[in-house]
């Protein structure tokens, strides 16, 4: 049987190992595809690329970049430049 469960982005102190926050999705999100820079963390959730600051004590509500072409299949973050790749298995990928 399948069981659903809610995904969650957790803050975890290394220094001690001790959760620092957690904050929590809907039932039925599946977020993925996270990259973190420069104090914040960028994940995608329904074609959309979220931003999460390190300081955040909610998911955000509105998206950074809504992807119209494509299906993210590859996230990065450098020196606050997104790069999110499409994938296409019938001809050449493509950088969105």
């Amino acid at each position: 049987d399948f069981v659903e469960t809610a995904g969650s982005i957790t803050r975890i102190n290394t220094s001690n190992d001790t959760v620092i926050s957690t904050n929590e999705f809907p039932l039925g999100s599946h977020p993925g595809l996270m990259a973190h820079d420069n104090g914040a963390a960028y994940y995608v959730l329904s074609n959309k690329v979220y931003k999460l600051d390190d300081n955040d004590t909610t998911l955000p509500t509105a998206s950074v970049l809504d992807l119209t072409a494509g299906y993210a299949y590859g996230l990065s973050v450098n020196n606050d430049k997104l790069y999110v790749t499409d994938a296409s298995f019938t001809g050449q990928s493509e950088l969105l």
